[in-house]
């Protein structure tokens, strides 16, 4: 029974191992794709620059048309002063002239702005385009990576799961199915280390006829508070070992 005792420590520790591969080899994907996803936010970023900076320049554009406008006015009106022999008329087209003087420095103002801000978006737009090209090598050379990682654990995984059959097959049928029965419930702990008397797992404190009946490790005692599997420390040892 010592031997059942410790092979159930062993177990409970082989499980644990088990669990953390599984895990680890079902990461992978979400790993993967966790990059795939940074990748993508910096290739929108890209785009979405590229779209704001042809939108500064249709409006810069626009501008542009609506200052060669003004100045194809302004020059009929100098042609209008320049001829003119009413002074009436004279002074409405200089008026005239003048605010549209105006809004012609106005409209290149904006127009100017808006392709400095169409530079400016420009230059990040660069920035995140090179950023996405760097992100998607990561992807492709971690993808490649993962390939070889999961071969290799898949590899440990079959031997952690060759040792647990090993370790089953020579462990009595009623530990091995009270174990399983506990495993679940117990979140991977069924097993327990008995110190100074007490249930390492709830840490309840045994008395001392429950404490001897563990120490002797005649059959398998369980916590009667949290009904794990109970170990004396020294067994305890030797399957951690």
């Amino acid at each position: 029974m010592e031997n059942t005792l410790v092979d159930l420590v062993r177990l409970q520790r082989l499980d644990r191992s088990i669990a953390h591969q599984r895990q680890r080899i079902g990461g992978l994907p979400a790993e993967i794709q966790e990059k795939v996803d940074i990748a993508d936010e910096l290739k929108g970023k890209q785009v979405s620059c590229d779209t704001r900076r042809k939108e500064k320049l249709v409006h810069a554009s626009e501008w542009e048309v609506t200052v060669q406008g003004h100045e194809t006015r302004l020059e009929k009106l100098e042609a209008q002063m320049f001829t003119a022999r009413d002074a009436a008329a004279i002074q409405i087209a200089q008026h005239e002239s003048e605010a549209l003087r105006v809004k012609v420095s106005e409209a290149q103002d904006v127009a100017l702005r808006l392709m400095e801000e169409a530079e400016l978006i420009a230059v990040k737009g660069e920035s995140y385009a090179v950023s996405a090209a760097e992100a998607l090598h990561e992807v492709e050379s971690f993808r490649s990576q993962a390939g070889e990682d999961e071969i290799e654990l898949l590899g440990e995984l079959k031997v952690m799961e060759a040792r647990r059959t090993e370790i089953v097959g020579r462990m009595g049928g009623d530990a091995f199915q009270r174990y399983e029965k506990l495993r679940v419930p117990k979140k991977g702990r069924p097993v327990s280390r008995l110190v100074e008397g007490a249930c390492e797992g709830c840490g309840i404190q045994l008395n001392p006829t429950e404490q001897g009946h563990i120490r002797v490790a005649k059959d398998v005692r369980c916590c009667s508070s949290c009904e794990r599997i109970l170990v004396d420390a020294p067994l305890w040892a030797r399957g951690t070992a």
